[in-house]
């Protein structure tokens, strides 16, 4: 599934565009800070940009305050129903000798469930019904630009736009400030393949 992040930003209202470009996630590992809004360098479009799996944080620079464990939930959720809109999203229906190329800046995706289905599982499904495995090679070109997170200043922002994610949370306390293997876990229902 491919998702337009601009389209999704579009979706959004005129409140929530105000409150979204004022927040920034933080990675659950490195630390690493990114906006959840950001304009495209080559089309000048604004986007989305939120990665669940690695989600360890959401601060709104415009008061230096860490989103609670409710806010942030609504936030993830609302982020969902936006790249999931029909408007928004498509499936790509791979087959056998597929090349697909995309802007990492522009689209979001994720995989379908049957791209999950373990190999093992084809020996009892009949062969008419057996799952088809999808080998993906990814390749990452280095951008030509930072992605600045936000041009108000983050207190402990190191020069590698990294905050020390494992350390105490420097923000409110009521805050969620989250190192681990998976990123928030903000609804039961959602297991990261590790």
């Amino acid at each position: 599934h491919f998702a337009l992040t601009s389209k999704a930003y579009d979706l959004l209202t005129e409140e929530e565009k105000i409150r979204w470009e004022n927040l920034v996630f933080i990675t659950n590992r490195r630390g690493v800070v990114h906006p959840l809004v950001f304009t495209h360098p080559m089309t000048g479009r604004k986007h989305l940009f939120l990665y669940l799996i690695v989600l360890g944080a959401i601060l709104d620079t415009s008061n230096m305050r860490l989103l609670t464990k409710e806010e942030l939930t609504a936030v993830c959720k609302r982020y969902i129903e936006l790249v999931s809109h029909p408007d928004v999203s498509t499936k790509f229906n791979w087959k056998t000798g597929d090349f697909l190329i995309t802007d990492n800046l522009a689209v979001s995706h994720k995989a379908d469930a049957s791209a999950h289905t373990r190999a093992t599982s084809k020996r009892s499904l009949p062969e008419s019904h057996r799952p088809d495995l999808r080998i993906l090679h990814r390749t990452t070109v280095k951008g030509t630009f930072p992605v600045d997170p936000t041009t108000n200043a983050i207190p402990g922002l190191q020069d590698d736009l990294t905050l020390d994610i494992e350390g105490p949370n420097p923000f409110n306390q009521d805050g969620v400030w989250y190192s681990g293997p998976t990123g928030f876990q903000w609804s039961p229902d959602i297991s990261y393949a590790l």
